[in-house]
Formats: C-alpha cells, sequence, structure tokens
C-alpha cells in the first residue's frame, strides 16, 4: 500500500512516496482547493489517484472525486463546479467543456514520477454577499496563527480584578481591617483601565481572531468595570459635589438587577465551555456562583461572606487559567493541563470560534475530511498545509519534495487533445 512518509532530519522535513504493491503501474497526485477570495494551490489538499487511466477524461476524474468523498454523486454542477487545471493552455476548464474534447495523458506517470492534477472547486450555493463580506476565509485561519493570542493578558487582568474586589469585600465585612479606606485612590484606576480598559482591548483583538467566546466575555465584563471604576472615581474625586443622601443611600435591588444581568451572561458562558475545557468550566462556574451570592448580598449580610468564598476560590481558578493559556501559548503546545471535554475541543482555553467568518469554512472542512467511500482501492489523503504550492503553469506532471515549507520541482507534462484533432 503506498503512503506517505515524513522524515525529520536536522529540522528538515523530507516527503516520500512509498509503495509496496507490485500492481501499481501509474499514479498521480490529485491536488485540489475550493475557490475562494485569496485561495489557491498554497491551500490544496491532496489525494493519491492509483492507477488512472492512460489516457484520463473529464469523467474519470469525475468519477475519482465521487469515489473520494470530494464530490457527491450525481451533482451534475448543480452544487459544485469542477474545473482541471491545463498547463498547456495555462488556465483552468469546466469538467463539462472538455468532456469529450480534452484528454490528460498519465501513461508516464509513475511511483518514481507521479503525474499532478490540479482541480479548482466552486460551491455555486455560496451566496456573494455573504462570501464578499466573510472576505478571506484562509488568511483569517492564517492570521490566526501568525496573531498574538491576547487570552492571557485579559484573563490576569481578571484575575487581578477579582484580587482588588476581594480585598474591598473583606474590608467591608472588617470594618476597615483589611486595607485602609485610601485603596479606593489604588482601586479606581485599576478598575478603570486594568479591569476596564485592557479586558475591552482584548476582547477587541479576540475579535480578529474569530474568537467569539474570549471576545463576548473580555468585551463585556470591560465595559462593566469601566462602568464601576468611573462610579468608584467619581464618589472619590467629586463626592463633595454628590447630594450626600445619593451616596450613602442603599440600592439593593438596583444591585440585584444589575447582577442579575451579569449572571445570565455567566451563565451563558458556563454552557458554551462544554465544548471548550473543565479549566474554563470551572471558572465561569465559580464566576456565576459569585455572581448569584452578589445578586443576593445586599439581603443578607451571610452571602457577602458566601460571594467573598467564592470570589477568592475565582481569583485562584483564574490565575491558573490565565497560567495554562500563557505557558501554552509560548510553548505552543500543552504544557500544562485544560482538562478537555473531549479531543474535538479547541487548542485554547479560552478561545471558541463563531460561525460568521469561520476560522475553517464548513464546506473546506468536508472536503479536507471526506471519508473515502470505497477502501478496497487503497487511496490515501495527503494534507498539504504551509508548503508553497506548485507553480500553474507544467502542473500536470511533477515530482514534489517538501524541505522546509518549499516545494522544489522536477516537471514533464504533456497534455493530449482528443475527438476534434
Amino acid at each position: 500500500m503506498s503512503k506517505m512518509k515524513s522524515l525529520i532530519e536536522g529540522g528538515r522535513c523530507h516527503s516520500t512516496i512509498l509503495a509496496t504493491e507490485t500492481d501499481l503501474k501509474r499514479l498521480v497526485v490529485v491536488r485540489y482547493y475550493l475557490d475562494r477570495p485569496g485561495m489557491d494551490l498554497n491551500h490544496s489538499s491532496a489525494r493519491l489517484w492509483k492507477n488512472p487511466p492512460a489516457t484520463c477524461m473529464a469523467k474519470d476524474v469525475i468519477k475519482f472525486l465521487e469515489e473520494q468523498g470530494i464530490k457527491e454523486p450525481n451533482d451534475n454542477n448543480d452544487n459544485m463546479l469542477v474545473e482541471i487545471y491545463l498547463d498547456q493552455f495555462g488556465a483552468y476548464m469546466l469538467t463539462d467543456v472538455c468532456c469529450t474534447d480534452i484528454g490528460l495523458d498519465f501513461n508516464d506517470a509513475t511511483i518514481d514520477n507521479p503525474g499532478v492534477l490540479n482541480i479548482r472547486l466552486t460551491d455555486v450555493n455560496v451566496d456573494p454577499v455573504t462570501l464578499t463580506n466573510s472576505s478571506n476565509i484562509q488568511t483569517q485561519s492564517s492570521n490566526r496563527n501568525m496573531q498574538c493570542n491576547m487570552s492571557p493578558l485579559g484573563l490576569f487582568a481578571f484575575t487581578m480584578t477579582v484580587g482588588f474586589e476581594n480585598s474591598a469585600l473583606i474590608s467591608e465585612l472588617t470594618n476597615g481591617k483589611f486595607v485602609s479606606e485610601s485603596f479606593i485612590l489604588t482601586w479606581a484606576p485599576y478598575a478603570i483601565f486594568i479591569s476596564g480598559l485592557l479586558q475591552l482591548l482584548v476582547g477587541m483583538w479576540e475579535v480578529t481572531r474569530n474568537n467569539v467566546y474570549g471576545a463576548t466575555a473580555f468585551s463585556a465584563f470591560g465595559c462593566f468595570w469601566l462602568a464601576n471604576g468611573l462610579k468608584m472615581y467619581t464618589e472619590t474625586v467629586f463626592g463633595s459635589q454628590i447630594d450626600p443622601e445619593l451616596l450613602t443611600t442603599p440600592d439593593p435591588w438596583g444591585l440585584f438587577i444589575r447582577h442579575l444581568f451579569i449572571l445570565g451572561l455567566t451563565c451563558n458562558l458556563v454552557y458554551a465551555t462544554l465544548s471548550m475545557n473543565m479549566t474554563s468550566t470551572v471558572l465561569t462556574t465559580l464566576l456565576s456562583c459569585n455572581m448569584f451570592f452578589a445578586m443576593i448580598a445586599p439581603f443578607s449580610q451571610p452571602c457577602k461572606w458566601i460571594q467573598l468564598v467564592f470570589g477568592w476560590l475565582l481569583t485562584i481558578v483564574a490565575l491558573y487559567t490565565f497560567t495554562v493559556e500563557f505557558i501554552n501559548e509560548v510553548y505552543n503546545r500543552e504544557v500544562i493541563n485544560m482538562f478537555r471535554w473531549n479531543n474535538d475541543s479547541p487548542n485554547e482555553v479560552f478561545g471558541a470560534a463563531g460561525r460568521s467568518n469561520s476560522l475553517v469554512h464548513k464546506k473546506v472542512t468536508m472536503l479536507r475530511t471526506a471519508a473515502i467511500s470505497n477502501k478496497n482501492k487503497g487511496t490515501n489523503h495527503i494534507q498539504v498545509r504551509g508548503a508553497a504550492a506548485a507553480s500553474y503553469k507544467n502542473s500536470t506532471k511533477k515530482i514534489v519534495e517538501i524541505n522546509d515549507n518549499h516545494v522544489n520541482h522536477q516537471t514533464t507534462a504533456s497534455t493530449s487533445m482528443n475527438g476534434n484533432n
């Protein structure tokens, strides 16, 4: 059976095709990609086509794609257009157009000198407006890999926020025996810039990475704490200009309503983490408990102590979550366990991609992971990631060697004309 073997030598990756089948006379590497803005052969996937017809027609290509699960059977181009790259003409041609007129000569396509067939797939059911608004799908995927993950910074800001809030609450419960009244002079600016502005900025940065979970959580709590910080700053600096009755009159129902809405958000955050990891689930669960007791604390003094306990537990777990996210990002692997719920969970502790402008388009995912319907044929799937693509010209038959994400080619090509010639 043919297979792709990767040999790592001194940091260099050499990919070669090995074969043990004695009846393997011809071998073609079929590279295919979904047509999207910015998508080309740089972003292709590949399959090995064993013993293709010596003279390959368009119907043979369609049959192969259907067998591989890449194209739906009996589609008749209603959902997907299939175009074959013709190196002699330097252009793609629709299979329906060249079905009887164009043939590809694979007589010399051997295991030592495999042929290469480049195919472009176009999903005709994509809304052009949606496609335009979604911009460059592959670029988003690449940008997410290249852009810095700012979640650790947001998690650290959140950790400091909860710690400061707990310190202020201890002082309130112990009649100022933990921190002095001047603590508010430090707490207010930190609430505005660290708890508020910094978390808001992290939320905006996560938007560019399509981290809908992090963007929602950090942006929301950033705005919450900007409001809290402004309130504390106003009471501290402009307290003499405010009616004393406004500052001293308790407002339990106002606090109840405010925390009730925040509790609604945190409960949704908990539910979303069930597809992510246990670390974020524990973090958001403790946050929800903290919000619940903060909601009823104005009506019960013991609830303030319970809120304080959950607050310090939340601080410890938040610090652990920050450490996990930061260390794993720096080392580019899971150094500290994030306790994923399943193998399909995201690689980030505090990250989950949204549907719009998806990191990986659903159709792209389907094409890259298409099931092999006829396993008896023994074809293999080769993912081409990060390697420089072959030149459009002279791409019918190539020997491909991958070295340090660069592709070197020794090229021969031939295209035969049938029918009218």
